[in-house]
């Protein structure tokens, strides 16, 4: 049907904790910073709804979601462009800043992409932009304990804030486009900037091509990153914070890379959310350095045969386009090889992907 539904899922173990109803909800639904309540926005009210996990019992109304560590709510005053912060269990006023050199109109916006707390609470990115110029818009970073912008940046048309706030730390991580004193043209890194001494304390230089997105691992000692590389469509790579090193495995997971802790990554394939286990240890040690096979099909039957090994039986397999887009999946029963028909398909690149417990391998199929 044209109706919409959004889910609210606890990737820890797969509930599913709300469904929204059309008719009901508004779109306003995530989980609070401590994860023990979630937030709904009545389409017909207009409130911000407080709800128990566990229960799923109705608490109150609030009035912004509690996203920091110290339960405060912040919310942005358009007449004076100021932030509001305010205890989110009894609503007192606790602190309000006015930004200093913003245009001079009540149309000036909070982002709704870049805005949130560091691990500690004392800083607060945030982004705002004019609607009526939105190919400009800036982020800050505010420092809560001395009252100041301590970080700035200004993005223009068709540029993106990629960023993650580290896990253990006040730090935080920006991929930017750029040509350093050292460099001979402008390079992509990964760079890490620490609120506490007001500094770029990390440079992660990681190729020619832009960084399309990256995320950190939980403990940060991990990060990986993809590049918007011609060549090549959704391959991960690894960064190893903790080493200083970039590890030698890559990996391709269909569809775009959303976020990896610990032992998971998870990414978008098609209209669904797939999980797939991560365990850095054994893919590195196991299959360190491997590239990607290119297979070219029969120019009679435009079939492409891929051999299969005796440990693959059990294992899915899955066909997608050069955009992670999925086009086929299955399962290895007790064939020898898989076989794919590319006679409906247009020229062009395709890859399948082998998914094990403990190993992915990916071949690329090349339509002449």
């Amino acid at each position: 049907d044209s109706d919409i539904y959004i889910y609210l899922i606890d990737l820890r173990t797969g509930e599913t904790i709300y469904k929204t109803d059309p008719q009901i909800d508004g779109y306003v639904l995530e989980f609070n910073y401590f994860g023990d309540r979630y937030y709904l926005l009545d389409q017909i009210t207009k409130e911000l709804k407080e709800y128990d996990v566990k229960t799923k019992e109705f608490k109150r109304i609030v009035k912004g979601i509690i996203s920091s560590s110290d339960s405060s709510l912040v919310g942005f005053n358009y007449t004076s462009h100021s932030l509001m912060f305010r205890n989110g269990n009894t609503g007192v006023l606790l602190d309000s800043f006015k930004i200093p050199n913003t245009p001079n109109t009540p149309l000036f916006h909070v982002s709704s992409t870049g805005y949130e707390f560091s691990i500690d609470s004392r800083y607060f990115l945030f982004g705002l932009y004019d609607p009526l110029n939105s190919s400009t818009s800036y982020y800050y970073i505010y420092d809560r304990q001395s009252r100041e912008i301590i970080w700035q940046k200004t993005l223009y048309e068709h540029e993106s804030l990629r960023y993650q706030f580290f896990n253990t730390s006040n730090k935080i991580a920006f991929a930017e486009e750029v040509q350093l004193p050292e460099d001979d043209k402008v390079y992509s890194y990964i760079r890490i900037f620490d609120p506490d001494t007001r500094t770029i304390v990390k440079d992660i230089k990681l190729s020619e091509y832009p960084c399309s997105g990256f995320a950190l691992g939980m403990d940060d000692k991990r990060l990986v990153y993809q590049l918007f590389d011609p060549e090549v469509y959704n391959v991960n790579h690894i960064y190893n914070n903790e080493k200083n090193i970039f590890e030698a495995f890559r990996f391709k997971v269909p569809g775009s890379l959303t976020l990896i802790d610990t032992n998971v990554i998870y990414s978008y394939i098609g209209y669904g959310l797939a999980a797939y286990k991560f365990d850095s240890t054994v893919f590195i040690e196991e299959n360190g350095g491997q590239e990607e096979t290119s297979i070219y099909p029969n120019p009679t039957t435009q079939n492409a045969t891929i051999e299969l090994k005796s440990i693959d039986i059990g294992k899915s397999w899955i066909l997608s386009d050069v955009s992670g887009g999925l086009i086929r999946q299955g399962k290895i029963e007790a064939e020898s090889s898989l076989n794919i028909d590319l006679a409906e398909f247009a020229r062009g690149t395709y890859y399948i992907t082998i998914i094990g417990a403990n190993e992915q391998r990916t071949y690329k199929l090349i339509k002449q």
